[in-house]
């Protein structure tokens, strides 16, 4: 099994990394990181691939071998070419679902790609019930009050079901 992370050195794919090489049901399990701008620690069964994610070469060259995909990355350039380009390059095997890609967010380029079967599932944080707690948490912590910690603002799950609903 060979795990493609794209948002590896993120706090998200850091977190996913170091628990996927830690989890005794995986032992030979590998990883590879497709890494733009940052890298990560070396460590067993981890493999770098430096580029970006936009660059068809460079995800021609991470995805050589891979069995499993957890698209994590953030692309600030072009979110849709960087969906475009990582997936295309493997749509007969997205579609057979030899191979299944699941993304760690629910934004709207990452929905389109969804709906596109560009990816089978989407997991993604809530980030404006995020902001619409902060102030409140900030007032409590201003007034010296306790607050939760961590505080879930929940997850939204998207999968095949649901495609044309998951917002």
């Amino acid at each position: 099994m060979r795990f493609l992370v794209t948002g590896a050195t993120g706090k998200v794919g850091q977190a996913f990394v170091a628990r996927l090489l830690a989890d005794k049901r995986w032992p030979t399990a590998t990883v590879r990181a497709l890494c733009h701008n940052r890298t990560l620690p070396g460590a067993d069964r981890l493999e770098t691939v430096h580029g970006s994610i936009s660059d068809r070469d460079v995800v021609a060259r991470a995805m050589q071998d891979v069995t499993h995909v957890v698209h994590m990355a953030t692309v600030k350039e072009d979110p849709q070419l960087a969906m475009d380009v990582s997936a295309d390059q493997v749509k007969a095997k997205l579609d057979s679902k030899e191979l299944v890609i699941i993304a760690g967010d629910t934004l709207p380029p990452q929905i389109q790609a969804f709906k596109e079967g560009r990816s089978h599932a989407q997991i993604g944080q809530r980030p404006h019930q995020m902001g619409n707690e902060a102030p409140d948490v900030l007032i409590k912590l201003i007034n010296g009050e306790s607050v939760e910690d961590p505080i879930y603002t929940g997850l939204d799950i998207c999968s095949g079901e649901d495609a044309g609903t998951c917002q």
